[in-house]
């Protein structure tokens, strides 16, 4: 009786280390995939969308405003609602000026102040050192939209319609960025918002 031969098969085949060559080969190109999806999102669609937001809410604070004490209630029923400090319920003509320190400033009064009394205008936040949006009072409070910081330029600019002699107000809010991504040189992007008011009841 002759012995049994058994053949040791302790290595890989050719076809083995081909099949294990393209699958490393399928990992590594997926992970540079999303190691270069990462570096895009946080270099350069982040940025992005936070001069977004920023352009956004100043749009948003200025026209619709935010609820305040100052502005006056509204009784329905049996509920009261405080009413909200933007120019789209602005009483009175506003007084569009502008100057080098705070670039463009509104001037309006709302339903319960005798004039233009309250304001909006474009700063330097001395905490931070960012430009950002201010907001005045009737009793000549100032106070900073926090969310508003890294705004750029604000701009208002007022049109009269010569036939109906309606007020209108084109509120312009911009946020450039200079980033530095996955390109070999910086660049800037700019982020413009624009949102027209008309005045009522002037």
């Amino acid at each position: 009786m002759f012995p049994t031969i058994k053949k040791n098969r302790s290595g890989f085949s050719l076809i083995e280390l081909i099949t294990a060559s393209f699958i490393s080969l399928f990992v590594f190109l997926g992970a540079w995939s999303i190691y270069t999806m990462s570096w895009s999102w946080w270099h350069e669609i982040s940025p992005r969308i936070q001069a977004q937001q920023i352009a956004r809410i100043a749009i948003m604070s200025i026209t619709e405003g935010n609820v305040d004490a100052t502005a006056g209630t509204d009784v329905i029923g049996t509920s009261t609602y405080q009413r909200r400090n933007g120019l789209a319920t602005a009483c009175f003509d506003p007084v569009v000026s502008s100057n080098i320190s705070v670039n463009d400033r509104i001037d309006f009064g709302l339903e319960p102040d005798g004039g233009n009394v309250r304001a909006f205008f474009l700063a330097v936040d001395g905490a931070s050192d960012e430009r950002a949006v201010f907001y005045q009072d009737n009793n000549g409070n100032t106070r900073i939209l926090n969310a508003t910081r890294g705004i750029s330029d604000l701009r208002f600019d007022k049109t009269v319609d010569a036939t109906t002699g309606k007020i209108s107000v084109r509120v312009t809010a911009t946020v450039t960025r200079n980033i530095q991504g996955t390109r070999s040189a910086q660049y800037t992007i700019s982020i413009v918002y624009t949102s027209v008011v008309y005045i009522r009841n002037v």
